[in-house]
């Protein structure tokens, strides 16, 4: 396999495991939509004073689309933790560690 097809191979396996995991759906695209949504209810009409007046449900976006954003990653790192502890490797690191440390005294 070549390295694009690798890559492809890798991309759809995520996505699998992504979709099929209701919690990382969940806070990833629908949290960020429901905050939308709940803040657009809130400042309904309303607009912010600043560069020349903004609608306020626009002047939020950008700040709903870093949440996402963010939190995509949080879950793929907490993801990626899950995983390595499932497989061993943390217990793996942590005795090569304190394996170490003991041998330098």
């Amino acid at each position: 396999m070549s390295g694009i097809e690798l890559a492809l191979h890798q991309f759809r396996f995520d996505q699998k495991v992504f979709w099929r995991n209701p919690a990382s759906v969940f806070f990833t695209v629908m949290f960020p939509v429901m905050f939308l949504v709940l803040l657009g209810v809130i400042v309904n009409g309303q607009t912010i004073h600043a560069q020349g007046g903004i609608d306020a449900t626009t002047y939020f976006v950008p700040a709903v689309i870093t949440l996402a954003v963010v939190s995509a990653s949080m879950a793929n790192a907490d993801c990626t933790g899950l995983a390595m502890v499932t497989a061993g490797a943390a217990a793996a690191f942590r005795a090569r560690v304190i394996s170490s440390a003991l041998a330098a005294r």
